[in-house]
């Protein structure tokens, strides 16, 4: 069974904070945690304000590992670059921008060296649902990243997305030629459902509606452009997000889970839930009368 659990709250917590919300998320089963790098979005903020709070993000997560191993704790971590240097109007200035690209690049590299000894971390995922035009331009920038992790770091897995995480995009991916690198997809589809309570524009009848209709089939058939580029280039898929409406039916949520995490298991990816003590309003703790998802979908 590869790691699986939640993407986790991490914005204003120090090292205790963040350790109860991993706890909470382990006793739920998680084995893999996604921990948000996401800055206030400080308006006018300079690249040495976004690499001071950088820096002070991987002094938390070692701080937090050490307090995970003080109380025997383990789970795995990925490092999610959420919001990337740049304006706070535009947190992927990293893929249009050359300066601020050098940035992100900067950052990583210190990210790496700065956790690469500790086994906890499980991934660095380069930019969380990045905006691009031209996915091939994107894909060649974290190809160029890729190569300058692995030269200081050759155990830990490098994380790409997709353009905007959508799995349609897999139609035009590409594999890396980088050693130990995993794509990854989100997932909030049938939007009607996922986002049921977010956009005004949705009613509780259409999101019933895409609840019944999510078949296993349909399922599979959100998912096949990833599972296509699985099996035609033989590479690893890490499903970053998956979520679900805190406001749709609880029947609705749990029929949403149990469909595609029985995929996802099925096809052995790797998948963390959005999320847990993080975004009400897709706050799985949030739900009524929870039911583990780690047991309900085995």
């Amino acid at each position: 069974m590869k790691p699986r659990g939640f993407q986790i709250g991490t914005f204003g917590l120090d090292a205790l904070g963040l350790l109860i919300n991993v706890r909470s998320a382990v006793d739920q089963g998680a084995s893999l945690i996604r921990y948000q790098m996401m800055h206030p979005d400080a308006p006018g903020w300079t690249a040495q304000q976004y690499q001071a709070w950088w820096r002070d993000q991987l002094d938390l997560i070692r701080d937090m590992i050490y307090e995970m191993r003080d109380r025997g704790i383990f789970a795995h971590i990925v490092v999610d670059c959420h919001t990337g240097p740049g304006p706070a109007e535009s947190s992927h200035s990293c893929i249009t921008n050359t300066y601020w690209r050098a940035i992100w690049r900067e950052n990583w590299l210190a990210a790496v060296e700065h956790l690469k000894d500790l086994d906890e971390i499980w991934g660095y995922d380069l930019l969380n649902e990045p905006l691009c035009r031209n996915q091939r331009k994107w894909l060649q920038f974290a190809g160029d990243l890729a190569k300058q992790i692995r030269q200081q770091d050759r155990r830990t897995r490098i994380i790409i997305e997709s353009r905007k995480g959508a799995p349609g995009a897999f139609r035009a991916m590409r594999p890396i030629n980088v050693p130990k690198v995993w794509y990854s997809a989100h997932i909030y589809k049938p939007r009607k459902l996922c986002f049921y309570g977010i956009f005004d524009n949705i009613t509780a009848d259409q999101a019933r509606r895409a609840a019944r209709n999510l078949t296993i089939e349909k399922a599979e058939t959100i998912l096949e452009p990833v599972r296509t580029f699985q099996r035609r280039y033989k590479v690893p898929i890490y499903i970053g997000e998956i979520g679900c409406s805190i406001r749709t039916h609880p029947d609705d949520r749990d029929h949403f889970f149990r469909q595609f995490l029985s995929l996802f298991n099925r096809y052995r990816w790797a998948w963390s839930v959005h999320a847990w003590r993080e975004s009400w309003e897709f706050d799985y703790e949030s739900y009524g009368g929870l039911i583990p998802i780690m047991d309900k979908i085995k």
